[in-house]
């Protein structure tokens, strides 16, 4: 292997570390209880406590994760207080950020009630020197009869909301629709679509027995000669036969003893075959 170049094992250690440490901070020490519990007053990880946590969840991890906590113990404690550490660093800014958000609304506040307190003290200044001037009453009632002409003005109706049912033609109709434009697609995919030529069956020819029924035979038995006949074919096995002799007894022959019987037959009993 190059040098440089990760071996798969260890990445594939690494990352089965990382998931579980990621699994035991979110679902066990993701409170600030635990936090307090495990962390001494200089903000370090007490060791032997953190080692009884972890006994504790090893009993409901999964039989995987419990052999990899064993076996890689002490770099899952790492990649655990580095896990912790990130949590408690991303609370704090949090916080940092709530109280700024908090401390700004409460400046907002302040600056609303010192500008109404303004415009109050604006509004009496402005009548004091109303009372003083002799042109402000024309204009106050001016403002007053245009105010009078707005509110005698008709609002306009709002839209009456429609029933039910005319809610339930609509949907009718909007579903009848869809339905219209998914046949017409079909439709046309149809057209389009060219039919496919259906393949022709091959039928397999089944194998039969060379020989017919009633095939004559003939076979040697320590210089005698027994005759028989093919009496039987097997439909399941076509490569054998049942041949019986004259006298009664019964003997399965393949193709080549067949055809053996029916020669000797045909030299030492000087007949043709016969075929029922």
């Amino acid at each position: 292997m190059a040098s440089g170049t990760p071996n798969r094992k260890r990445v594939h250690n690494k990352n089965r570390i990382t998931r579980l440490a990621t699994k035991i901070c979110r679902e066990y020490l993701n409170c600030q209880r635990m936090w307090d519990h495990l962390y001494s007053q200089s903000n370090r990880v007490i060791e032997h406590k953190l080692d009884d946590v972890l006994d504790q969840i090893c009993v409901k991890l999964d039989k995987s994760e419990k052999k990899t906590l064993k076996t890689h113990r002490s770099l899952l404690k790492k990649a655990v207080k580095k896990r912790m550490a990130a949590g408690r660093r991303y609370r704090k800014k949090q916080k940092e950020i709530g109280k700024e958000v908090a401390q700004a609304h409460k400046s907002a506040a302040i600056d609303l009630t010192r500008g109404g307190d303004e415009g109050d003290n604006s509004n009496a200044a402005a009548s004091e020197t109303a009372s003083e001037t002799p042109t402000e009453p024309s204009v106050k009632s001016e403002s007053v009869k245009s105010e009078s002409a707005k509110s005698e003005k008709k609002e306009s109706p709002k839209p009456a909301s429609p029933s039910q049912r005319e809610l339930a033609l609509d949907f009718k109709a909007r579903m009848e629709n869809r339905r219209n434009t998914k046949k017409t697609k079909r439709q046309a995919e149809k057209e389009k679509s060219v039919p496919k030529k259906k393949r022709s069956r091959r039928t397999t020819r089944k194998e039969k027995f060379p020989y017919p029924l009633g095939t004559v035979i003939a076979r040697d038995f320590n210089g005698e000669i027994f005759t028989g006949k093919i009496s039987k074919l097997y439909p399941d096995d076509p490569s054998i036969c049942q041949v019986t002799y004259t006298d009664g007894d019964k003997e399965d022959f393949d193709a080549e003893q067949v055809t053996y019987g029916s020669a000797l037959y045909v030299r030492d009993c000087g007949e043709s075959l016969k075929k029922s």
